[in-house]
């Protein structure tokens, strides 16, 4: 704690100009070349972090949990956060998490070199949590472990699913990655909410800071409204125009149907006996309701009577007596 503390903040905020550099020189350095294929060191990157933040969550969120029970809620926003999640294994996976928003940064070096899209929300969800975790711990705010075990845990399943993708293997619908994360950004909203409230209303201000206060707020806000944009504009326009693309080609291939072959009001019928809608002759007959007849078959004109096309095959009728042809 002691040597963050000498470092902060000069490490965070080099880290984070280095890494801005890095991503555009990357992305000017593979403008001209050939994606490389990385999925071996991807499998093994993501697994990596997912069993670190495995072991992270199961050191974070069970002692969140049994001190909401033993102290209450109020306790783990206002106290000292020295005295709650400070000292033992918690506070070592309390520090470990804060280191590790540094090499996190790896994943920008997959995406630039296999050349996929980099979109703003990865590289600015990147910068700003690494510089807001190593605030939060420089000032040692006592909600900051719930912010990390929020973290551990949501990574703990999206590293897995990571890794498995590669693989050609599918945990789940990616929208329930997405919305996992969209979670954990509400509930960082609500306990900023909560500590604002603390602080602000009740003046329990002893033990908090009041710009990362805000500066966690923000931050969460920004979260949660990049990514409900990126919900929403990957996966639910993507369900409404492949929704939207069913319903135009049903009413085009209804709509083809209806100029093939008029519908009837009543049954019509086969060679091979009385049927139904929508089916086909197999011989001579009347054919009903937008269907084809494969054999020699006759429709009604204007005035009743037999009414054949060019080559006497593939007759259509209507329930009205009309040829499709002419009145």
């Amino acid at each position: 704690m002691a040597q963050l503390r000498k470092v902060s903040p000069t490490y965070p905020v080099t880290v984070c100009i280095i890494y801005l550099i890095g991503v555009y020189l990357g992305r000017r350095a593979m403008r001209n070349r050939k994606a490389f294929d990385l999925r071996g060191p991807l499998v093994v990157w993501n697994l990596a972090l997912a069993v670190f933040s495995l072991w992270g969550a199961l050191r974070t969120v069970p002692h969140v949990f049994y001190v909401l029970y033993k102290e209450g809620y109020t306790y783990t926003i206002i106290a000292d956060g020295r005295d709650w999640c400070g000292g033992g294994a918690v506070g070592v996976w309390a520090l470990w998490f804060v280191y590790s928003k540094t090499p996190e940064l790896g994943d920008t070096v997959f995406i630039i070199l296999r050349k996929k899209p980099l979109i703003f929300l990865h590289w600015y969800h990147h910068v700003t949590v690494l510089l807001y975790c190593w605030h939060s711990y420089y000032y040692q705010e006592a909600y900051g472990l719930y912010f990390a075990a929020m973290n551990y845990s949501v990574h703990a399943v999206m590293y897995l699913y990571y890794a498995l993708a590669a693989v050609k293997i599918r945990l789940c619908k990616p929208y329930y990655i997405t919305a996992m994360q969209i979670s954990q950004m509400f509930m960082g909203i609500f306990v900023c909410g909560s500590a604002w409230y603390y602080y602000e209303i009740k003046g329990h201000n002893k033990y908090m800071h009041k710009g990362n206060l805000w500066a966690g707020a923000i931050m969460y806000s920004s979260y949660a409204a990049l990514f409900l944009q990126y919900f929403v504009g990957r996966f639910v326009r993507k369900l409404f125009k492949s929704d939207k693309g069913k319903g135009l080609a049903a009413v085009k291939a209804n709509g083809k149907g209806d100029a093939l072959a008029a519908s009837t009001e009543g049954s019509g019928q086969s060679a091979n006996g009385n049927h139904a809608n929508d089916l086909h002759a197999n011989g001579n007959g009347v054919q009903t309701n937008g269907a084809y007849a494969n054999g020699n078959g006759t429709h009604a004109n204007a005035n009743g009577a037999p009414h054949a096309n060019g080559n006497g095959n593939g007759l259509y009728t209507n329930g009205f007596a009309k040829s499709l042809k002419g009145e």
